[in-house]
């Protein structure tokens, strides 16, 4: 189990297509999902469903967390939306891609790069 640190979630306005950054910092376990998903199920609901997650400072995402953020992809795309998860710290796209969520998720290295995939 991680040493919970928390979870900051700040958002900002993209300038590009209308999409909404969030930068997330700390831990995504089962102590900060309720925060989580509620601002990002909140946003991909309203008009503004093109969201760019910035995941630089994540140092830990639990199995709870990969679920978390699998679903508000999923609900996004029923939407009309998208969701883009970009900057992910090596150990956790490693994760990322042995669990099998670029089939599900959209996940790349840079903010140009997310943008392009709105």
């Amino acid at each position: 189990m991680a040493d919970n640190q928390g979870l900051e979630v700040l958002n900002e306005q993209a300038s590009v297509n209308g999409a909404v950054k969030y930068v997330l910092k700390g831990y995504i376990d089962d102590s900060s999902l309720a925060e989580l998903k509620t601002k990002l199920e909140d946003q991909i609901k309203s008009k503004l469903n093109k969201v760019l997650v910035d995941m630089k400072a994540v140092s830990f995402v639990s199995s709870s967390g990969w679920v978390t953020l699998l679903n508000i992809s999923r609900d996004a795309r029923k939407l009309g939306g998208n969701v883009v998860f970009y900057n992910m710290a090596p150990k956790l796209e490693k994760i990322y891609k042995l669990l099998g969520l670029s089939h599900f998720m959209n996940q790349c290295e840079s903010e140009e790069e997310a943008l392009k995939l709105l």
